[in-house]
């Protein structure tokens, strides 16, 4: 970002006239005026090229014990844009999901508790990636958008978030807003359908294959979910009227 001052000068005899009828005070007065406006110019240059591009680069912060104690961590890759979901299974392992400045989904894992953060490979063709799950320091599951269309897209780590595989999803759905894993074959999804109800998803392969549950007729658009077992969840997030549920 670059800062374009415009300023007029006088030519040499208008500045010469104009200096012949100040006084030596007005003239010191006048060279003042004129360093503090230059001083505020600086200022703001500084301002805008260095200081404001930082309030919009991407956050991610720790808490140490109490939890109400954060910290933010700056150390991750300077392509990613935005981060919408993390997932930690210790207090040193985490995998957290987002996208770059191309709206491409990203990947990054950190195995110091947060401090640095390595991308992983995800395919190009993946939009935004929403939430993530992760029940061990090898098994994740990830879920988003498919490019800039509305498809829904799942993918499945078995490394530690370094590579990335796509898994089968039924037809109609159309975003992935949340997953919960709690094993590496059992994991639920959550999102919306291209008729404008909720969808839930259901894997018990590791996110190679997903089926559609059944809900309420009611229910649009789901936004979160926690399983606790195999036989247990709970999600969150619209109804038809636009209120929660």
């Amino acid at each position: 970002m670059k800062v374009v001052g415009i300023m007029h000068y006088l030519n040499n005899e208008e500045n010469l006239n104009m200096k012949s009828k100040l006084s030596p005070q007005e003239s010191k007065r006048s060279h003042k005026s004129f360093m503090k406006i230059m001083m505020f110019i600086f200022a703001l240059t500084v301002l805008i090229t260095f200081m404001i591009p930082t309030f919009l680069q991407p956050k991610i912060a720790k808490a140490t014990t109490p939890p109400s104690n954060w910290s933010i961590l700056k150390s991750y890759p300077p392509a990613v844009y935005t981060l919408t979901g993390v997932s930690c299974t210790s207090v040193t392992f985490c995998v957290a999901v987002g996208s770059n400045k191309k709206y491409e989904g990203v990947a990054l894992s950190s195995t110091n508790g947060g401090s640095t953060w390595t991308q992983g490979n995800v395919p190009s063709y993946v939009g935004y990636l929403w939430g993530v799950s992760c029940t061990s320091t090898t098994f994740c599951v990830a879920v988003g958008q498919y490019g800039s269309s509305s498809a829904g897209i799942t993918l499945t780590s078995t490394d530690g978030g370094s590579t990335w595989t796509q898994g089968s999803l039924p037809s109609g759905v159309v975003y992935l807003y949340g997953v919960s894993c709690t094993s590496a074959t059992f994991c639920v999804a959550v999102g919306g359908n291209s008729n404008n109800t909720g969808a839930v998803l259901t894997s018990t392969d590791g996110g190679s294959t997903w089926t559609q549950g059944s809900l309420p007729s009611t229910v649009a658009t789901l936004y979160g979910v926690s399983c606790t077992s195999s036989t247990f969840c709970v999600t969150v997030g619209l109804n038809g009227s636009s209120t929660g549920v």
